[in-house]
């Protein structure tokens, strides 16, 4: 899934290029360990919409916990598959920075 935030979500940029620099201040490290990030998962149109729904939910808010509670009310799979398409982005975003990694 290629959800490209837009140019007024600044503040899901910034955390994107955090992540991008190994720095996830919105995850707490426990959501690592469940998570399944093989190259083949495919997310439902369903899972893409509730996705950018919570995007546009995240960046109306600035503060880091606001962000932060909007995640912690997700049920765990929300959660997974925010995870898996926040770290979509990340890459991305790598991908961007040093195209010889293609």
């Amino acid at each position: 899934m290629d959800y490209q935030p837009q140019n007024n979500n600044q503040g899901i940029q910034s955390l994107v290029e955090l992540g991008a620099n190994g720095h996830y201040p919105l995850f707490p490290p426990e959501w690592f360990a469940s998570l399944s990030l093989t190259s083949n998962f495919a997310i439902s149109k369903s899972d893409k919409e509730k996705t950018h729904k919570i995007i546009n939910r995240m960046c109306q808010h600035r503060s880091l916990d606001r962000k932060r509670t909007i995640l912690y009310s997700l049920t765990e799979k929300e959660r997974e598959i925010f995870l898996k398409v926040f770290f979509s982005m990340v890459e991305d975003k790598l991908m961007s920075k040093k195209p010889e990694l293609h």
